[in-house]
């Protein structure tokens, strides 16, 4: 179990009635200060189950994965992530799949999901970005936010977690063994074949 902390306004299923709403209820309804308070207490307790609630979901209920195995394109990728900015690791970043390709760091990000986790990115909730393009001293990425896709911006030299992914080598597909079979009783009877043909002449 995984909980992340929430970045942005999250709508919860409880009243929405602030002290003064509360305050003024009891008093028309002749309740007491004490009930007024076990009230308030009782709402800003499902305040916090609540929210503990969602960041369970967003975090989807299970520590990250290290990699994870995605098929973009009919190509098999595993994905990871690397803590570092673009300038310390441009070249790398450069030469992902996704780079220059807002379409395909879509794809990725869609695919790979919170499979990987969650960070806070300029004090928004996000997956590993996959880096797109740089404009002047600033970063243009995709990713997730737990909920759908989203679209990032960050200065170069700012520190997060990138995605960078690796092909994964497809295995050499083997001869059909009845072929195989096929041709060796081909060859056999031919021989015997021959043999007879011999033996008769003979």
């Amino acid at each position: 179990m995984s909980f992340i902390k929430l970045q942005y306004e999250v709508v919860l299923p409880v009243d929405d009635l602030g002290k003064e709403e509360v305050q003024s209820y009891f008093e028309s309804s002749g309740k007491d200060e004490r009930e007024m308070r076990k009230a308030s207490w009782l709402r800003a307790l499902s305040v916090v189950v609540s929210g503990m609630v969602y960041g369970y979901i967003a975090g989807e209920g299970s520590a990250a994965a290290a990699t994870v195995d995605v098929t973009v394109d009919n190509i098999e990728y595993s994905v990871t992530d690397v803590t570092t900015s673009f300038l310390a690791d441009e070249p790398t970043l450069e030469n992902q799949p996704w780079w220059e390709q807002s379409g395909s760091a879509a794809a990725f990000a869609s695919a790979v999901g919170g499979e990987l986790g969650y960070q806070s990115v300029e004090g928004q909730t996000a997956s590993p970005l996959f880096a797109i393009e740089e404009n002047g001293d600033t970063i243009a990425s995709a990713g997730t936010n737990g909920i759908s896709l989203s679209g990032y911006i960050t200065g170069n030299y700012y520190q997060t977690e990138y995605a960078v992914a690796t092909v994964i080598p497809s295995s050499p597909e083997p001869e059909p063994l009845a072929g195989v079979v096929v041709a060796v009783g081909l060859g056999v009877a031919l021989r015997c074949r021959r043999r007879t043909v011999t033996q008769k002449g003979e």
